[in-house]
């Protein structure tokens, strides 16, 4: 079925105060989301359902943000996209989509048609789970070669100048990964170096808007920080990172 399956509208404080419509499906199963009550829960909605949702709380509270969450919404793109269209030409919002990016990795052409609603109308914020294969596996269930899917997602929205936050969970990176992580970015062009900018401040002001997560955000899910944190310093000791 092509209709989005939204299990939850409400208004979150998030940017200040957004109408959401959350997504009860998604490509990946991230041990830490917030979403796995909701997994494959929710209804089918047509797409103006979505949107006269969205709208009747973008009128109740005066926002000028809605967004699109997860679970991950890139999913059935076409859907998507007729919601943006619905909101977009009945309110004067921008609109903010969640994602992981992998769908934007594997369909390039998702990059082209978020890029005709403009710097004014929308944001898509990526959500990084890691760079290094084995633990973007562990951290998500997914196959490890689906990792490199997220940093292609988002070389295409640079690409196409689709205005993006990068946003990751700062606690999965260990003290030495922060270097291999802007590294590896550069490597894959994402990016300019940053010995090309006279400052760190300069290069992340330039190149990236950077939205670090914490665990905090997320009191229900089923797996403990520390439980995370371990395996991922397994991996490390496999690895032969002390």
């Amino acid at each position: 079925m092509e209709k989005l399956r939204i299990y939850r509208f409400q208004k979150n404080r998030f940017y200040g105060g957004v109408a959401t419509a959350f997504c009860g499906e998604c490509n990946i199963n991230c041990i830490y989301c917030y979403s796995q009550n909701h997994r494959n829960t929710g209804k089918y909605l047509e797409a103006e359902e979505i949107g006269e949702k969205l709208v009747k709380l973008i009128d109740k509270h005066d926002l000028k943000y809605a967004r699109i969450s997860g679970g991950d919404p890139l999913s059935k793109y076409s859907e998507l996209e007729k919601v943006l269209n619905y909101v977009l030409s009945r309110r004067d919002v921008k609109m903010i989509v969640e994602t992981n990016g992998i769908e934007i990795g594997r369909n390039p052409e998702i990059a082209d048609s978020l890029s005709q609603f403009g710097e004014d109308n929308l944001i898509v914020r990526v959500s990084v789970k890691h760079f290094d294969p084995e633990k973007f596996h562990y951290i998500t269930g997914a196959p490890e070669d689906w990792c490199v899917l997220t940093f292609d997602g988002l070389k295409v929205l640079r690409e196409k100048e689709v205005p993006h936050i990068i946003s990751w969970m700062e606690e999965w990176f260990n003290g030495g990964e922060w270097a291999a992580w802007f590294e590896f970015l550069e490597e894959k062009e994402y990016c300019k170096p940053a010995g090309d900018y006279p400052s760190a401040d300069e290069w992340f002001e330039d190149q990236l808007l950077i939205d670090p997560e914490s665990f905090r955000k997320y009191p229900s899910v089923p797996v403990s920080k520390k439980e995370i944190l371990n395996k991922l310093r397994e991996i490390d000791i496999e690895h032969g990172v002390e």
